[in-house]
């Protein structure tokens, strides 16, 4: 299968598992501060930050509201373990997303996605995409239709670039 077929092929089956899910997200066992029904790390997510408290955001390469989240991310991880996961609503995006979760060094790959860069880095050959393909089957269960979307340490969720965002992040932490 050719890569521009098979990039074809996730879209559209991550676009169909958004399009038939209605469900909302669970919240986190209270106290754990990690959403505990999700092994974030199967997703292979771009961690910032060790914290023990998890922030998971699902974003966009090309959307400027995710962008400009992402520019939060080194304060963030200050304070959590944020966890990253590019998807893709188009085409374009598809290709990022393969390039991001195939590209050979990781950390490099993190550094792009922060810094909004559009370079191709080494990839894996062959590359394995089901931590891809998972990922949106759990932004299907979680009724991700917008990003950038936001999952903070209690489970709570939120759509599109708040505002508040830190102060709706430190309001999911147990005492």
């Amino acid at each position: 299968m050719t890569f521009a077929r098979h990039t074809q092929r996730l879209v559209l089956a991550g676009l169909l598992c958004l399009a038939t899910s209605a469900i909302a997200s669970e919240p986190a066992h209270a106290g754990s501060g990690r959403p505990a029904d999700v092994r974030w790390e199967e997703l292979r997510p771009f961690v910032f930050g060790e914290a023990d408290d998890d922030v998971v955001i699902f974003t966009t390469p090309s959307c400027p509201y995710c962008r400009r989240l992402m520019d939060h991310v080194p304060t963030l991880a200050k304070r959590y373990r944020v966890m990253v996961l590019p998807i893709s609503f188009a085409s374009h995006d598809a290709q990022r997303v393969r390039a991001l979760a195939c590209a050979i060094d990781q950390e490099s790959a993190a550094g792009t996605l922060l810094l909004h860069q559009d370079i191709l880095l080494p990839q894996e050959q062959p590359c394995d995409l089901t931590p891809v393909a998972a990922r949106y089957q759990e932004a299907s269960r979680r009724g991700v239709a917008a990003v950038p979307f936001v999952i903070r340490p209690d489970g709570k969720t939120t759509q599109g670039l708040r505002p508040d965002l830190e102060a709706w992040l430190a309001r999911g932490i147990s005492p």
